[in-house]
């Protein structure tokens, strides 16, 4: 059996479905924590946690919010790479409040020493969240990989009806690349060729495979002329 840390924030019924997955993973045998970004996370299903291992990042960073020391084992982890993906998107599309550097530097520090006390006090197995898209899960990952701890972030794939799991920070880019390498063709059975050459086939004309918008054109459909030149950016310069 193992032990899971399994990470929620603010997304849309996160909560509700991470519980669930952790409580599968409970009837199996296993040890499920919860590592939350804060209590709005959870605020439509706070009982269902309640008598659950949960760490919340809010409560750690309130009572260590002076403090920007991070254990020498994760000096090498570049934080303000860890920290971008937030900063950006809370600066240039949600338009919040911003801080000073020491207070972002004290905030990503907190969150290296927050997954640093769970994953070592608990002795994690394994992570468990979508792919990585945030500081909360990005520093997870950069500490679990120093305690060998393996990742786990389920995305959507794009081959119909399936999902694939990220295992590392750009996907799984080395699981791809050894696939790929040792991939014999010849020893595909019947079934699995038709099935690759179905859908293949959605490549072809005007067919847009079920994964991609309706909305957005195939690429070999696609003009860069009428994208970038038209009458909305011609707007734009002649005013800049």
């Amino acid at each position: 059996m193992a032990n899971y840390l399994i990470l929620i924030n603010n997304a849309p019924k996160m909560a509700q479905y991470h519980k669930g997955l952790g409580d599968i993973l409970e009837l199996q045998g296993h040890q499920v924590f919860y590592a939350i970004s804060d209590p709005i996370a959870i605020k439509n299903v706070w009982d269902s946690f309640v008598t659950k291992r949960n760490f919340i990042f809010s409560d750690f960073f309130k009572a260590n919010e002076k403090t920007s020391d991070v254990p020498q084992q994760y000096s090498q982890i570049n934080l303000w790479k860890t920290f971008f993906s937030d900063y950006d998107r809370n600066i240039f599309h949600y338009k919040l409040k911003s801080y000073d550097n020491v207070y972002y530097n004290n905030l990503i520090s907190n969150l290296v020493c927050f997954f640093d006390e769970i994953i070592v006090n608990n002795k994690i197995d394994y992570l468990i969240y979508e792919n990585i898209s945030n500081s909360f899960s990005y520093v997870a990952y950069e500490v679990g990989k120093i305690n060998n701890v393996e990742y786990r972030g389920y995305v959507g794939s794009r081959l119909p009806n399936r999902f694939e799991l990220h295992t590392e920070e750009f996907g799984i880019r080395n699981r791809f690349k050894s696939a790929f390498e040792s991939f014999d063709i010849a020893s595909l059975d019947n079934e699995t060729n038709t099935y690759i050459d179905a859908y293949l086939a959605k490549y072809h004309g005007n067919e847009i495979p079920s994964y991609h918008s309706k909305d957005n054109k195939l690429s070999s459909d696609y003009s860069l002329i009428k994208r970038y030149i038209n009458k909305e950016k011609y707007q734009q310069l002649s005013t800049a």
